[in-house]
């Protein structure tokens, strides 16, 4: 829509020169250079072209908003894994992803080249691009960042070729592509019925060029090609032929002529094209963009005024180049995610149609959202909470609206959403970077969900050594750096397991664990020099660092006398300097831990790869933190909140204080369980609590709150019966939470974390 708008922009301004106005550029941009493409989707078919035509050069516009330099430029695209469905070196010829704004340009175009011959012939193929952002520019709008190249070998049977079967045979899109190369164009019923005899000589020729060239594959019956039925009326056959073709040229001029006396639009807008008179007067009802989530039906009822009621109307639906139903009202369920699509409606009669363009995004209801795994008496649910749109209620069966057939076993276990570790920008997304993984027992299950959708993708069997106990589940910092390779890790039984990228778990001999250790079942990572795993070790009592890079294992020289409650990374920063990645990277974790009724607080730093921790922090919190307190600690400040009943406080360490009186008060009824951020959101707590009122299993409730304010917290959303016993909460994003924070690093929260 943006550029439609634009190119109407243009010729006003021609207008206003040519009556005397002054018309001048009183506006120019300041700013950063922004780029973006010139059009969010282009689309070729090599349906109609002749069958010599094998290739096809689309050009994908690029523009800048700002004035041209004097030097080159670079600018990078990316292509979307899970949009593209064409195949590089196959289907296109491959691109670079490095490219360039000429010295003096403002715009350019990249060239992509397609190949017909390995097209499917009823397959509509995509390349998506994305821009990505570089020293020289920065990214401009949001509909301009991405452009779905679309193209195809498609060419629908005419509705006369069964007429012409028993010499044609079945369809074959290489026959009659073949046929238009020689006739010259697509042909009509109207055309049959002239010139049968001339038309099937015609595909005489195109049965002999495939004889000759068997490569194709493409047979005929082996039946002959009829001849004129009143032979002494040959010529006058062969004449026909002539005269039709004639009458196609004189069309052809004719249009012409008129297109030059004004009389023929040029332009993309339907609107401005020629009217053509038909039965079907006008559509209308129909929206020009639709927004709906995933599984939801789009329903659309138009509203068709006709000429002549008793005229037979046919009707079509597509939606992103796919025919989807030829019944007169829709009913199309959204079971794909689709971003800003194009679709149509038509309406035929044998005298024309009218065609009403519409655009469809099919958004997903889990975007973005907290995850809470909790236990009833029938066994364990998955509690999915949006926050996209923060009113909406929670959902307590995410998991069993969305997988039905499966159960996720008595026992709640462990949770944990894989996008976490993407902490790099402008990575990669693939599905399998941001998997949620679930555990639960009795019987022992491990799934993988599509974040998508909460549909299971597969269920993990394990085929390690021993007994096996998913009671906690890590996936890593620092995995962008595929230093971990994609590997999941687990506690339980006081052991560690490993599961690899292929989802078999494997024994590490670069790892050599302390004897006679006993992980508590936590952990956490920390992205230092080395990109460290972090277990706490409750037969030594003592801190257990496993390099990421060399698989080195340190133990603490630190005793902690107490029973572990958390462990937390701390201290977070955010490569935001010049040249930096922006990633987030916790530096030290917190241990908190019990001892009867006295609890006590831990800081540490792995110093390097080879030594073993400084303790930065060692706090008797008795009397504070109670042994039943849920603790976290903010990314990026030094802060540990921490829970009495259903009010939660706060612990400055840098400075060594406690909060006298609460910062937020949820009512004497509940009890704080779980604590949770998102790494990239300082200013965001999300609580998962039991209300100890409530007589049911339906214990759970969620609250979210705004704390950044000092002084007092702002309540954003609360929800109550949302699920059994609390078990786990979890922040879990779309891969993009980085992209966001550094949108927004000119507000003042921003400056204050770098």
């Amino acid at each position: 829509m943006k550029r439609r708008t634009l190119r109407y922009l243009v010729p006003v301004a021609a207008l206003l020169a040519a009556a005397g106005c002054d018309y001048k550029e009183s506006f120019p941009y300041q700013g950063d250079e922004l780029i973006d493409f010139t059009t969010d989707s282009l689309y070729f078919s090599f349906g109609k072209e002749p069958f010599s035509v094998t290739e096809k050069t689309m050009e994908v516009g690029v523009e800048i908003v700002g004035s041209p330099v004097s030097h080159d430029r670079g600018y990078r695209i990316r292509i979307d894994p899970l949009r593209t469905t064409a195949q590089a070196g196959l289907h296109y010829d491959a691109l670079e992803e490095t490219r360039t704004i000429p010295a003096g340009a403002s715009s350019t175009t990249i060239p992509v080249r397609v190949h017909r011959l390995e097209l499917e012939d009823e397959t509509v193929y995509t390349l998506r691009l994305e821009l990505v952002e570089t020293e020289d520019f920065r990214l401009g709008v949001i509909e301009g960042r991405a452009v779905s190249v679309c193209f195809t070998n498609r060419l629908d049977q005419p509705d006369w070729w069964t007429e012409l079967s028993h010499w044609l045979g079945e369809y074959n899109v290489r026959k009659y592509q073949k046929f238009i190369e020689l006739w010259g164009s697509p042909i009509t019923k109207e055309d049959i019925e002239e010139n049968k005899y001339a038309i099937l000589r015609v595909f005489k020729e195109v049965k002999l060029y495939f004889e000759e060239n068997p490569v194709y594959g493409v047979t005929f019956p082996d039946v002959e090609c009829p001849v004129c039925p009143r032979p002494e009326r040959s010529d006058q056959c062969s004449t026909q032929f002539k005269i039709t073709l004639m009458k196609r040229f004189f069309s052809l001029f004719l249009t012409a002529a008129l297109a030059g006396a004004g009389f023929v639009s040029c332009s993309d807008d339907p609107e401005d094209q020629p009217v053509v008179p038909t039965d079907v007067e006008k559509v209308s009802g129909i929206e020009t963009n639709y927004v709906l989530g995933l599984h939801e039906y789009l329903e659309i009822t138009p509203d068709i005024e006709l000429s002549n009621e008793n005229e037979s109307i046919s009707y079509e639906w597509s939606i992103d180049y796919e025919t989807v139903s030829t019944e007169r009202n829709l009913s199309f369920k959204c079971d794909e995610l689709l971003n800003d699509v194009n679709c149509y409606f038509k309406a035929s009669s044998s005298t024309g149609a009218k065609i009403a363009e519409f655009k469809l995004s099919v958004t997903s209801p889990y975007d973005k959202g907290l995850l809470l795994l909790s236990q009833t008496g029938d066994g364990a649910m998955l509690t999915f909470k949006r926050l996209d749109i923060m009113a909406t209620p929670a959902s307590p069966y995410a998991f069993k609206d969305n997988n039905p057939t499966l159960s996720l076993g008595k026992e709640a276990l462990a949770l944990c959403w894989k996008g976490e570790g993407l902490t790099n920008l402008g990575n990669s997304i693939k599905d399998q970077d941001t998997e949620i993984i679930l555990s639960s027992g009795n019987p022992t299950k491990v799934y993988v969900l599509n974040t998508n959708d909460m549909k299971v993708k597969t269920e993990i069997t394990y085929n390690g050594e021993g007994e096996f106990h998913p009671n906690y589940v890590i996936y890593p910092y620092g995995v962008q750096n595929s230093l971990w390779e994609g590997e999941l890790y687990w506690l339980g039984g006081g052991r560690e397991y490993i599961m690899a990228a292929d989802r078999n778990f494997i024994t590490s001999t670069m790892e050599e664990m302390p004897e006679g250790a006993q992980f508590a079942d936590m952990a956490c990572s920390l992205v230092d020099t080395d990109m460290t795993r972090v277990y706490y070790n409750t037969a030594s009592q003592k801190m257990v660092y496993i390099s990421g890079v060399l698989g080195m294992v340190t133990e603490g020289t630190k005793a902690c006398n107490v029973e572990p409650m958390n462990l937390i990374p701390c201290d977070g920063i955010y490569r935001d300097e010049e040249g930096g990645d922006h990633r987030y990277e916790p530096m030290n974790v917190i241990l908190v831990g019990k001892q009867g009724s006295s609890t006590k607080i831990y800081r540490f730093t792995p110093e390097n790869l080879t030594t073993t921790e400084e303790v930065l922090t060692e706090q008797d919190a008795t009397g504070n933190i109670l042994p039943t307190s849920a603790t976290t600690a903010n990314p990026a400040k030094p802060i540990l909140y921490y829970s009495k009943g259903g009010d939660i406080y706060r612990f400055n360490y840098d400075g060594n204080n406690f909060d006298t009186e609460p910062y937020i008060s949820l009512g004497d009824n509940f009890e704080v369980k779980q604590l949770v951020f998102n790494p990239y959101d300082v200013d965001t707590l999300y609580i998962a609590a039991e209300d100890t009122a409530e007589t049911g299993e339906m214990k759970a409730s969620l609250f979210i709150y705004d704390i950044s304010d000092n002084s007092s917290a702002e309540k954003l959303f609360e929800d109550h019966k949302v699920g059994g016993t609390v078990r786990r909460l979890i922040y879990k994003g779309n891969g993009k939470e980085n992209d966001e924070r550094v949108a927004k690093s000119n507000s003042i929260l921003s400056k204050f974390i770098r």
